[in-house]
């Protein structure tokens, strides 16, 4: 009476009934039969958490700390078995995606990569996230393409790709039925909107890396490889079209030059891979994520400024002046990110991943930061 109950209370608690000579207590049976030896690593593990959330108070930033996120004392071979599975080399490059997450937390890249822990993607009756969004990816690109050989009837061409899906449920299918609506939805907004800005579909799904027309695009040393999902030729010069099922959470100005909209700094990648690679080489490169769920046309397009206004944005893109977090910014820090992994931190940092991260059950950061001492 009179404590407060910090997080390892449970753990306490458990430690005092499986102790030895602990007497059984009756309102809790099946506690009372575990083996110390099931119950012990349990208790180890609610202690360090709730070390972990006292010290994480305890240290500044970067101070060492048994929760800092850094493997101390590597032999050479440990040290090279940890460089050879995180890669970024020109043997084994990084994904778009993994260097984003390399940008954003360490280690969810060192717990996918080096540890190799590979969360399943749960599959429901109606079909995985990611297969759904394959689908999707599928059917825009080949209503582009349809559109720019002559065939204006992108309806169809959706609804094609669409019905090629075998369906097994009702649900899955009540599913694809509502995933065509938002596509052809999604395709007639667009289409507006290239109309607009005069521009015209010219290459989608492109790929770059070892074995692609396009090399893996090399930031000083750090070697990055993925799949454009459209580019569009316009009279600025090129954009870079990133599909999302729903636009990015927190894609405002602030969040993207923080790289904390998640898919800002893979889109800014993937502009100067095109202001790199593709002839005519374009003046400037404009980025442009487009959410196919989303409720209200309007909110469909996201596009990106610099803080001093729309009319100098796009120039960062194409590696010119402009400030923000552009290209240049991106590359420095995943260079600086991949030295520090190779020499042993791998921190977890909070972000607006957390909550849906598929590391969370391994990470000792909690997926809800606390804004306020009283919460």
């Amino acid at each position: 009476a009179g404590r407060t109950q910090l997080p390892g209370a449970l753990a306490l608690e458990l430690a005092r009934v499986s102790g030895a000579g602990a007497r059984p207590i009756r309102e809790q049976p099946v506690a009372a039969k575990l083996p110390h030896s099931v119950i012990a690593p349990r208790v180890d593990a609610e202690l360090e958490r709730m070390r972990a959330f006292a010290e994480a108070t305890a240290h500044a930033p970067g101070e060492p700390s048994p929760f800092a996120g850094f493997i101390e004392s590597m032999s050479p071979a440990e040290a090279q078995l940890l460089a050879g599975r995180l890669g970024a080399t020109a043997a084994s490059a990084l994904s778009v995606s993994a260097a984003e997450n390399l940008l954003a937390c360490p280690f969810l890249v060192f717990a996918e990569r080096v540890v190799r822990a590979d969360p399943k993607d749960r599959v429901d009756d109606d079909g995985s996230v990611r297969e759904l969004g394959q689908l999707a990816h599928r059917a825009l690109l080949a209503a582009h393409r349809s559109l720019a050989e002559g065939d204006h009837d992108y309806a169809a061409v959706v609804r094609r790709v669409l019905d090629e899906e075998p369906t097994t449920s009702a649900l899955q299918r009540v599913r694809l039925e509502r995933l065509y609506g938002d596509l052809v939805a999604t395709l007639a907004a667009d289409l507006e909107r290239q109309s607009l800005e005069g521009a015209s579909f010219l290459d989608g799904e492109r790929a770059f890396g070892d074995g692609e027309p396009w090399p893996a695009l090399d930031l000083g040393g750090v070697h990055v490889r993925g799949q454009i999902d459209r580019i569009d030729r316009a009279p600025h010069g090129a954009t870079v079209v990133d599909y999302k099922s729903r636009r990015p959470v927190g894609s405002t100005t602030a969040a993207f030059f923080e790289r904390r909209a998640p898919g800002s700094g893979q889109i800014a990648l993937y502009a100067r891979v095109v202001k790199q690679n593709l002839a005519p080489e374009p003046q400037r490169v404009l980025a442009r994520f487009i959410g196919y769920k989303e409720r209200e046309v309007g909110d469909r397009f996201v596009g990106f400024s610099n803080k001093k206004g729309e009319g100098s944005a796009w120039a960062l893109f194409a590696g010119d002046a402009g400030g923000g977090q552009g290209p240049g910014e991106i590359a420095e820090a995943l260079v600086h990110e991949v030295a520090a992994m190779r020499g042993g931190a791998v921190p977890a940092r909070r972000n607006v991943r957390c909550e849906r991260c598929a590391q969370r059950t391994a990470c000792r950061v909690p997926p809800v930061v606390l804004e306020e001492s009283r919460e």
